[in-house]
């Protein structure tokens, strides 16, 4: 199980990749990978709590497979090509029901493919149902091609499947925000303040129109013999006018109470659709922040591999390791860079080179850490050697198993 479980797994989870369907982009490398080695099977695995997952698969029959009995759960464990070139004679793997049975794998070799923070996620795999061997220009080539998985995993086309969920979460941001919500008062209040116009036109309306009404129906009254047959008209007509300003009134009240609405509704579609759009910007320069990120990121590991693999070509019958150091060191912009290697005793790690930036003080922190042994687990370099798996520590200064964390403070080591 690696050191960092717990973080790898919230790094896939956060790539909302498993159990989606099958892409093209990830396809077409697994494609690759069986024509380029000639393999039977190739695969993209994926290794969650307990299972491996095959988002990407050539030449098997398979979706998933149980973690435990898995030769990728292994593959996972450190950053480099696990390579098993007959596992009837590797005692991890002879008596796996993978190689005693169905699908019989003889030969695996799986690259370990990290996500866009680091955390190794899966692996890209080749199978083959007889004994081989890679050589170190195979051996590289699959690791370009899991270089690309590893691209497509930090490019916007990644968690594709969680965008309208970051969309929405967008979206619910920008009408909280408070300028929205001034604008959206604001506009209430436009619209309330024409309802209430509305009402003040209709209720003037209505007031003129019964006071002709009140009007004639006095008239009326003053006749104690009843209105002359020649007032008898006059008044109908009064009324009539009357009854025809409520009706009036009241069309137009009803009339204005639709339009506003009417605009109400319309001016709603049309601000969710502005942020809807807004949203679309902001998701969209997301992405290509990400996709820089990405592909910044990925140039400078490939920089880094070339002037390692510079380094060791150029070194001839020499020791190649103060150059690796060095090339590891300035490529990955860190201020120091130490190998360990085990004793002669098998039980305790030593340094064996260390490589210091010019930026860093001459303090006792090298001369310490030359003269330190470490056992299994105790220390940086004891954790990782445990664990076989990378370990990132953000701050030296806070970790309890980091034996030289004083001198690291000294020399302005924080990570």
């Amino acid at each position: 199980m690696p050191i960092n479980e717990k973080a790898r797994l919230e790094a896939l989870r956060a790539l909302k990749i498993l159990d989606t369907p099958p892409e093209e982009r990830f396809d077409r490398i697994t494609r690759l990978a069986q024509r380029t080695f000639g393999m039977p099977i190739a695969a993209f695995c994926l290794v969650d709590e307990k299972r491996l997952w095959l988002k990407s698969v050539r030449g098997l029959d398979l979706t998933e497979l149980p973690r435990s009995a898995a030769f990728t759960s292994e593959a996972i464990l450190g950053r480099e090509l696990l390579l098993v070139p007959d596992a009837l004679k590797d005692a991890r793997f002879e008596a796996s029901p993978f190689v005693t049975g169905e699908p019989r794998v003889r030969f695996y070799a799986g690259q370990p493919v990290a996500g866009p923070d680091g955390s190794v996620v899966g692996a890209l795999v080749l199978i083959d149902r007889a004994p081989r061997e890679l050589d170190l220009e195979q051996r590289r080539a699959l690791r370009d091609l899991a270089g690309m998985i590893e691209e497509q995993l930090a490019a916007p086309g990644a968690g594709v499947a969680d965008d309208a969920g970051e969309h929405a979460k967008l979206l619910e941001s920008l009408r909280e925000a408070p300028e929205r919500r001034v604008t959206r008062r604001r506009a209430q209040a436009g619209f309330a303040a024409a309802a209430l116009a509305v009402l003040a036109v209709t209720a003037v309306s209505m007031r003129i129109s019964g006071r002709r009404a009140r009007e004639a129906d006095r008239v009326e009254a003053s006749w104690t013999q009843g209105p002359p047959a020649s007032a008898a008209a006059g008044l109908a007509r009064i009324r009539a006018t009357g009854r025809f300003l409520r009706r009036a009134a009241g069309a137009r009240a009803l009339g204005a109470w639709v339009l506003l609405a009417a605009a109400w509704v319309i001016y709603a579609r049309d601000a969710e659709t502005r942020l809807s759009e807004h949203a679309d910007v902001q998701l969209a320069r997301s992405r290509l922040e990400r996709l820089i990120a990405g592909s910044a990121r990925a140039e400078r590991h490939a920089a880094v591999r070339d002037a390692v693999e510079r380094a060791f070509a150029e070194a001839g019958g020499g020791d190649p390791i103060p150059a690796v150091l060095e090339s590891l060191g300035a490529g990955l912009e860190r201020v120091y860079v130490e190998l360990w290697i085990v004793d002669k005793s098998w039980s305790r790690l030593r340094q064996e080179a260390s490589w210091r930036d010019d930026s860093l003080p001459a303090v006792d922190f090298a001369r310490l850490s030359f003269d330190a042994t470490f056992k299994r687990g105790v220390g940086l370099a004891g954790r990782v050697w445990e664990s076989r798996a990378s370990l990132w520590v953000p701050d030296l200064a806070k970790d309890a198993n980091f034996p030289r964390a004083a001198a690291a403070a000294e020399a302005s080591i924080r990570s």
